[in-house]
């Protein structure tokens, strides 16, 4: 009977390791890893959804964010803004960022001015 559990605990050892080279073969096909460099510009995966709103129609990628430091191949500190936190990320949610960024920031300045105008309106001062 022991020479039985021996054998199935043998059979269940190999079948996990093929199984488990499979998986790894599967990911790698996939994966796709940028390295970056600091002051390089790139979108961040992010987890949040807001509730009551759909996941479909909500943004996946936030950004553009900033490479402040490389801590290793794999992990990033990146920061959105001067005034902001900085965020400590692995590089499988970050992709690099194509295009102008000095346009993005300045319809970012736009947008925020524009919130203070209507909120000083609203507030009838």
């Amino acid at each position: 009977m022991q020479e039985g559990i021996w054998k199935v605990s043998a059979k269940a050892r190999q079948n996990i390791s093929k199984n488990s080279d499979k998986q790894k073969r599967q990911y790698d096909v996939k994966a796709h890893e940028n390295t970056y460099k600091t002051g390089d510009v790139v979108w961040l995966y992010t987890f949040n959804r807001k509730p009551k709103l759909s996941p479909k129609l909500q943004r996946n990628w936030d950004g553009p964010y900033f490479v402040v430091e490389v801590i290793s191949d794999l992990i990033y500190k990146i920061k959105k803004t001067a005034t902001s936190k900085m965020q400590i990320v692995h590089h499988d949610r970050l992709k690099p960022f194509f295009g102008d960024v000095q346009n993005w920031v300045n319809e970012q300045e736009n947008q925020r001015t524009d919130n203070t105008v209507n909120t000083v309106i609203a507030a009838g001062i």
